[in-house]
């Protein structure tokens, strides 16, 4: 039986444009890594998403997620371990979807 993966996916620079959420805590989505997300979602892997928002910032990073339609299982404001992370800074989705599933193909 294949291991159901647990993906941290960063929200900033991935799911949403980057820049400092107290300024313009409205980010324009990145439609592309969110559907890829919810791909990685509907196929059984556990979706953490994190941010280094700060936790006042929780109820209105939720909402934001609930309006953008990404499929998650938690919302965690810090870093946190998983088998990888999708950052802006380490690993795109393509990146992570081929580490899970080889070469890039569609789920």
């Amino acid at each position: 039986m294949r291991q159901r993966w647990i993906i941290s996916v960063d929200m900033d620079g991935v799911l949403c444009e980057k820049g400092p959420p107290e300024k313009d805590p409205i980010k324009k989505p990145i439609q592309e890594n969110i559907d890829k997300v919810n791909k990685l979602y509907a196929n059984n892997c556990v979706i953490i998403i994190y941010t280094g928002r700060i936790w006042s910032r929780y109820d209105a990073t939720k909402q934001w997620l609930k309006d953008k339609g990404v499929q998650h299982d938690e919302l965690v404001m810090g870093k946190l371990v998983a088998n990888c992370y999708v950052d802006d800074k380490n690993m795109t989705m393509d990146e992570a979807m081929e580490m899970i599933n080889g070469p890039v193909r569609e789920l």
